[in-house]
C-alpha cells in the first residue's frame, strides 16, 4: 500500500477551493526609484556633511571688506565751527569749500598787533594785549593742569601714551603764545613803536586765520562728518573724512591659508552676487578680525591680509567696509607658487 501525504489548503497559498491559483506579483510593492529616495534620504546627513568637507578641501573663504582710499581732514588749529558747506554723501571737487573755523584768542592778539601800530592806537592796544595775556594764561594753566591728570592715568594705564603727548603739546603751543605776548607788552612798554617781529607775528597770525577756512585738498565723497556747527575743537581733532578712489578689498586669512599675489578670486557681496577680483599685494602687517566680520565661533586673533582688486564693483557695492566674502580654489594658488618658485630653484 503507497501511502500519499496531502498538504491541506490552509498552508499552501496557491490553492484555494480546490483549485490551483498561479503566482501575481503584489500590488503592494513600491517602484524602485522609491527605495532610492529612501536611501538618498538616509544618507543625506553624511553627504552634506562630505560635501562641507569637500568643498572646505578644495575652497579657500575668506572674511573682508570694502575699503576706499581716504583722506582725513582735521583741525588746523583749536577753534569753533562757524559754517559747515558740506554733508555726508555729498561729492566736492578739489580746492571746494567744507567748513570755517573761527578763533577768537588769534583774532583778538592781530587785532591788539593792528591797534598798538596805528597813531592813537596804542592804549587800546595795550588793553586788547592784557586781555589776551589773560587768557592764553589762564588756558596754559588748564592745559599744563590736563597733562599732569593725563600722565597720572598713564601711570596707571587709564590714558595712551598719544594723549599725554597730545596734551604736553597743547600745554607747549599755549607756553610759546603767552612767551610772544609778553615779548610783545615788554616792547610795547618801551614805546619802540611796531617791531619787526610784530610785523611777523601778525603774518604769521593772518596765515593762521586763512588756515581756518578747511577747504578739499582732492575730489571725493565726503564721509564721517564728526562736528557741528558751533561745536569747539581742538588742534588736531578729526572734522570729516573725504573718500575716493577705486574700491579695494582687505581680506583677513589665518592659519595655514595662502593667496599668493595674482591669484583669480571671486568675491561675494552680499546679496549673493559674484564679481571676478585678483589679489594684488599681502599686507605687511596683521590685525584682529574685526567683530563686524566676526561670526560666534571665529577667534579673534591676529591674521594676515591680503589686497584684492576686484574687477567692476556695481555702484550699490562701492560702500567703505561693506563685509564681503573672498573665494578662491585652494590648488590654483599652490600651482600659481610652485610656478614661481621654479624659476629661482633653477638658477
Amino acid at each position: 500500500m503507497k501511502i500519499r501525504f496531502r498538504v491541506p489548503e490552509a498552508t499552501d497559498p496557491q490553492r484555494d477551493g480546490g483549485m490551483r491559483l498561479p503566482p501575481q506579483q503584489s500590488k503592494r510593492v513600491p517602484p524602485r526609484w522609491r527605495w532610492l529616495l529612501v536611501t538618498l534620504l538616509a544618507l543625506s546627513p553624511a553627504l552634506a556633511i562630505g560635501g562641507v568637507l569637500l568643498r572646505g578641501w578644495l575652497w579657500i573663504d575668506v572674511s573682508g571688506f570694502v575699503v576706499l582710499e581716504e583722506i582725513r581732514i582735521t583741525a588746523p588749529y583749536a577753534g569753533t565751527v562757524r559754517t559747515i558747506h558740506a554733508e555726508n554723501g555729498q561729492g566736492v571737487a578739489a580746492g571746494a569749500p567744507l567748513m570755517e573755523l573761527d578763533n577768537r584768542e588769534l583774532r583778538a592778539e592781530l587785532e591788539a598787533l593792528n591797534a598798538s601800530g596805528r597813531p592813537g592806537g596804542p592804549d587800546l592796544g595795550r588793553s586788547a594785549l592784557l586781555r589776551q595775556i589773560g587768557a592764553v594764561r589762564a588756558r596754559l594753566q588748564a592745559r599744563q593742569r590736563q597733562a599732569a591728570t593725563l600722565e597720572t592715568l598713564h601711570a596707571n594705564g587709564a590714558a595712551t601714551q598719544g594723549e599725554v603727548l597730545a596734551a604736553v603739546a597743547r600745554a607747549s603751543d599755549a607756553e610759546g603764545e603767552l612767551a610772544a605776548l609778553e615779548r610783545e607788552r615788554a616792547r610795547q612798554r618801551d614805546g619802540a613803536g611796531v617791531s619787526a617781529e610784530s610785523l611777523i607775528r601778525m603774518t604769521v597770525l593772518a596765515d593762521r586765520l586763512r588756515e581756518l577756512g578747511i577747504h578739499a585738498p582732492v575730489g571725493g565723497t565726503v564721509d564721517d562728518l564728526g562736528v557741528s556747527q558751533g561745536q569747539n575743537v581742538e588742534r588736531g581733532e578729526s572734522l570729516l573724512v573725504i573718500r575716493r578712489g577705486e574700491p579695494k578689498v582687505i581680506g583677513f586669512m589665518q592659519g595655514r591659508e595662502t593667496l599668493s599675489p595674482g591669484a583669480a578670486v571671486r568675491i561675494v557681496l552680499p546679496d549673493g552676487r559674484t564679481v571676478s577680483g585678483h589679489v594684488v599685494a599681502q599686507a605687511p602687517s596683521t590685525r584682529i578680525l574685526p567683530e563686524e566680520l566676526s561670526g560666534s565661533f571665529d577667534q579673534r586673533n591676529p591674521r594676515r591680509r591680503v589686497i584684492i582688486a576686484p574687477e567692476t564693483l556695481p555702484p550699490e557695492a562701492r560702500v567703505h567696509r561693506l563685509p564681503v566674502t573672498v573665494r578662491a580654489f585652494r590648488f590654483r594658488g599652490a600651482h600659481q607658487q610652485d610656478i614661481a618658485r621654479r624659476p629661482s630653484a633653477a638658477r
